[in-house]
């Protein structure tokens, strides 16, 4: 499948699914999510790399009493890695830049078992997850279950535009019947 992945291109993106709100500004277009980045170790890959790891403005953060780190600066904004990669994903860094269908590389959720699965699964906390415990319990009860079914499945990924359309009709149906 990576190898699918065209030649003139560097670095791959899904966007975050649509369960937060996009920050101010990204409202149209939402974000791509820093949390799946693929690059391709070219010269265009390495020079993506070099100007979002220049873009980091260590000023903007600190530690408190605690010792864990701190910042003024928004989710996904300037001040935050999220918001660098947008911010260069925008500007000098297009060119190198593919989306990849959020579906199959940044899905918030498991597919029922025997289904195939997306191929990353992003399982951030939910809105309706107030604190860390109710995330963790979710999220080791879906790894337990894929991996009780890992022997019995092929990788599932679709192979043509119509079945990755279905990919992403159920991702919104999903979506669709969880916010409520």
């Amino acid at each position: 499948m990576l190898a699918g992945l065209p030649a003139g291109k560097s670095v791959f993106l899904a966007k975050d699914p649509t369960m937060w709100p996009a920050p101010e500004g990204w409202e149209q277009t939402g974000v791509y999510c820093s949390g799946f980045v693929l690059v391709r170790l070219d010269a265009g890959g390495r020079e993506f790399l070099r100007q979002w790891c220049s873009r980091f403005d260590a000023s903007r953060w600190s530690r408190d009493k605690d010792g864990k780190w701190k910042t003024d600066g928004n989710w996904a904004g300037p001040t935050y890695e999220q918001g660098q990669l947008n911010l260069l994903v925008q500007s000098e860094g297009a060119d190198q830049v593919l989306e990849l269908p959020q579906a199959l590389f940044n899905s918030c959720f498991a597919r029922p078992l025997g289904m195939p699965q997306p191929v990353v699964m992003h399982l951030m906390r939910r809105p309706m997850e107030l604190a860390g415990v109710a995330k963790q319990a979710r999220v080791a009860s879906t790894f337990q279950a894929l991996l009780s079914v890992l022997e019995e499945s092929d990788d599932g990924l679709p192979r043509s535009a119509l079945e990755l359309r279905r990919w992403e009709d159920h991702e919104e149906q999903w979506w669709s019947t969880t916010r409520k």
